[in-house]
């Protein structure tokens, strides 16, 4: 299942999500390019946050930015980009890490789960017309 979020409810034109650069340059982030034949099929990064204050560890890890081209999904980049941001976590013994994702993106929701990431926090939204 496609999700279509353009139409719902995101502005038209040009939307910046992230500062790639400003994340490369930051020493709590972790940036992750996949490669295929030298061109750029997904990325993600994960960031050592300061954690919500009712937890008892005092980091976080957070991973966001995930995205794999559509032709490459299923075939395990996905998998090797969160290995890789879990192992770095780990290196910082960070065990809490978050994402975040749409909850009509079933298959990335899906595969998160997979992956041993379990719901944690619901956020809902009410729009009135």
């Amino acid at each position: 299942m496609k999700e279509n979020l353009t139409a719902e409810f995101l502005q038209k034109g040009n939307v910046y999500y992230y500062d790639i650069k400003k994340l490369i340059q930051n020493k709590k982030t972790h940036f992750i390019v996949a490669e295929n034949d030298n061109k750029i099929i997904g990325c993600g990064f994960g960031q050592e946050r300061k954690n919500f204050d009712w937890v008892k560890d005092k980091k976080m890890g957070y991973i966001g930015l995930m995205v794999i081209k559509e032709k490459y999904r299923r075939n395990n980049t996905g998998r090797l980009i969160i290995e890789n941001l879990t192992a770095w976590f780990n290196e910082k013994k960070i065990s809490h890490i978050i994402l975040e994702t749409y909850c009509k993106n079933i298959n990335a929701v899906s595969a998160y789960r997979k992956y041993g990431f379990q719901d944690f926090v619901l956020q809902m939204k009410f729009e009135k017309d």
